[in-house]
């Protein structure tokens, strides 16, 4: 039960996990959970997320000479402040975070697998694979008699109705050896992401009870459904990435330590012609007390290092955002059933963010 009335939370998870060792050389670890939620919140601000009503506004312009605590009659109605019409009243902040909400509910599963195989002293082989799925159904519900809708509407309801699924792996191969004053270090990996969600929703209008929050519960001529969904289609989301990466480590007598790490990518949301991109990395550190012991004679400096790295990032745009696509239109001088260009624009010539970072730094310790 949240702070706020009305606000509750119910969640259960199950989680079943195993260790395994096969032979000498082999380790699995499986996992498998279950997620069950149901959360239920008053509304901070009305659906169209521009901050207008909702129970904190409704908080700070209610008269403090009047208990709040009195907020409906006998019959579950909104008790009248000032005015006869209901839906030009204030919402009384209890009444708004009662009947004014959002809520979903949630079924989850996420497997996990874990597979370590050290054949040799100096190689090891790990993988790394894990699916994700859940359903979650959720709404946005206003009452009848609510100051953010005028009468004639009659309150609305927007439901949504999103699956998803999201299988991922790593797999890596690291080799180490020492050779004379060198430890020498290499590790070679690949990477996958296919994850996709699909999604139904609906809005409708003049609720035929104050209570229910189905989709059902709106008059059917006032229902609008998003995009695909009126072909019966779901609206899809889908993201791939593949990417192969390695990174080589020498070491000198503990004292010096140089790195490098490249990694190649593609990724399905960028244009087939910037695909496949890559970016490296690097790094050096020298102990430089230990390269040149005169520096701590005298007690006063015990120990000095420096260290230079730079790095590459690359971050992708959302799926479909460099496409020109209709959107639902929902403005008042426009039919509900009509579509306009959303907000981005095709671009053929979209290539991933990228970020270079570059530190220096050191670390020095004194008189012991």
């Amino acid at each position: 039960h949240g702070v706020v009335p009305f606000n509750t939370y119910k969640k259960y998870n199950l989680k079943i996990s195993n260790t395994t060792k096969i032979g000498k050389y082999i380790n699995i670890t499986p996992s498998v959970a279950y997620i069950n939620a149901d959360n239920v919140r008053p509304l901070k601000s009305s659906s169209s997320g521009s901050g207008v009503g909702g129970f904190l506004m409704d908080l700070y312009a209610w008269p403090s000479n009047n208990d709040i605590r009195n907020y409906q009659d006998a019959q579950g109605n909104k008790l009248l402040l000032f005015n006869t019409n209901r839906n030009s009243d204030y919402d009384n902040p209890l009444w708004s975070a009662k009947n004014n909400n959002s809520g979903d509910k949630l079924e989850r599963w996420v497997s996990t697998l874990g597979i370590d195989i050290n054949p040799f002293p100096w190689l090891s082989l790990a993988g790394r694979f894990g699916y994700d799925t859940y359903k979650d159904n959720g709404y946005v519900f206003i009452h009848p008699e609510s100051f953010m809708l005028t009468s004639a509407i009659g309150g609305s309801l927007d439901n949504y109705y999103r699956t998803y699924s999201g299988y991922n792996h790593t797999i890596t191969a690291t080799v180490k050896k020492n050779i004379g004053n060198f430890t020498t270090r290499l590790l070679v990996g690949t990477m996958w992401q296919d994850l996709e969600t699909k999604q139904f929703a609906i809005y409708g209008t003049n609720l035929i009870d104050s209570t229910g929050t189905d989709s059902s519960n709106t008059t059917l001529n006032t229902r609008r459904r998003l995009l695909r969904n009126n072909n019966g289609l779901p609206n899809e989301n889908i993201f791939r990435e593949l990417a192969y990466f390695g990174e080589a480590s020498v070491g000198y007598k503990n004292v010096a330590f140089l790195t490098y790490s490249h990694r190649f990518e593609s990724a399905s949301p960028i244009p087939a012609a910037n695909r496949h991109y890559n970016y490296p990395g690097a790094s050096l550190s020298l102990i430089v007390s230990d390269i040149f012991p005169i520096l701590k004679k005298g007690n006063i400096l015990d120990y000095a290092k420096l260290r230079a790295s730079l790095a590459n990032t690359a971050r992708l745009n959302d799926p479909y955002s460099n496409q020109s696509f209709f959107v639902n239109n929902f403005s008042s001088t426009v039919l509900p059933v009509t579509y306009t260009y959303g907000f981005t624009n095709a671009n053929p010539n979209l290539t991933p963010e990228t970020q270079k970072t570059y530190e220096l730094g050191t670390e020095l310790r004194f008189l012991n």
